[in-house]
């Protein structure tokens, strides 16, 4: 005769249900490990860009975020800039994104005054969240154009040179050129 069936009744009975909830845990710490081992790669590499490319992945967000940036640029206050807190770019065509909205922010008196804005940034890869990815190719703030006013320095070059009815690749080696000097 075995051991167990030598047990009083209430004793075996406690001890299949000591092994059933130990079994219980035992799995229940099985699925928590897998899912640690499982998950956690996944949010990490999804949570680093992972691999993807422009194309693959929306960066309607990120236009918004710089597009921010830009407009603090020409703000008489950028630190009492308010812009709205759901914001996106809409993309336009790949790598083209246009974002329309709205900054409240001081002007000179101190005064806190709405803008309305319209920006239109090309994603020219790298890091989204680095401003040098991005190239802004129209910037309107309350109807007035200032696209100038946040231009790279080689992209206003380019453009002022464009205007001179040169081609942009004589444009792109001419500014070349100069900055060798």
């Amino acid at each position: 005769m075995s051991t167990k069936s030598k047990l009083p009744l209430v004793e075996r009975a406690r001890l299949v249900a000591f092994n059933w909830i130990a079994q219980a845990k035992l799995d229940l710490r099985h699925v928590i490990l897998i899912g640690i081992i499982i998950g956690a790669p996944i949010l990490i590499f999804d949570a680093m860009g992972g691999t993807h490319t422009p194309t693959d992945r929306d960066l309607s967000s990120m236009a918004y975020v710089q597009a921010k940036n830009y407009v603090k640029m020409v703000l008489k206050a950028p630190a009492s800039a308010d812009f709205p807190f759901m914001g996106q770019g809409e993309e336009i065509k790949e790598n083209l994104y246009l974002v329309d909205s709205y900054v409240d922010s001081q002007n000179s008196f101190g005064a806190m005054l709405r803008s309305e804005y319209s920006i239109s940034l090309e994603y020219q890869g790298g890091d989204p969240a680095d401003q040098n990815s991005w190239k802004v190719i129209g910037f309107v703030l309350d109807g007035k154009n200032l696209t100038d006013d946040v231009m790279g320095e080689e992209d206003l070059y380019i453009k002022n040179c464009i205007g001179n009815g040169k081609s942009e690749t004589e444009c792109r080696n001419l500014y070349v050129a100069f900055i060798k000097k």
